[in-house]
């Protein structure tokens, strides 16, 4: 009989080890989300609930880039990769650990933490 698997609490968060300020909406709902990059930085990033996962993915090119032909995915705290397109508020991610990894070619190897 199949059972549901129980929700994955969420993890308390690391120490920051930077910050990075983003142009936010002050009418808007600020959200701070932990971007852990490839080489392993804890990075505070407070952005409106409304930004989308793609343009935590641009802050996370821009603080370590890849070299072409590499992609990096971003997974949330339950191990899932999120997708671009998605709000912060709708991956539900606020307050949590966001992981970068980086594809390294069709072998499927992964870089990250």
């Amino acid at each position: 009989m199949w059972e549901p698997k129980p929700e994955v609490p969420r993890p308390a968060l690391q120490e920051d080890t930077h910050a990075v300020q983003v142009d936010v909406n002050p009418d808007l709902p600020i959200v701070k989300v932990q971007l852990v990059t490839i080489d392993g930085r804890r990075v505070r990033v407070e952005l409106n609930a409304q930004h989308r996962i793609g343009d935590l993915k641009a802050i996370a090119h821009t603080l370590a880039p890849v070299s072409p032909g590499m992609r990096m995915r971003l997974y949330d705290y339950r191990g899932r990769e999120l997708d671009t397109a998605q709000t912060i508020e709708a991956a539900e991610i606020e307050g949590t650990a966001v992981r970068c990894d980086v594809d390294v070619g069709p072998s499927g190897a992964m870089l990250g933490f």
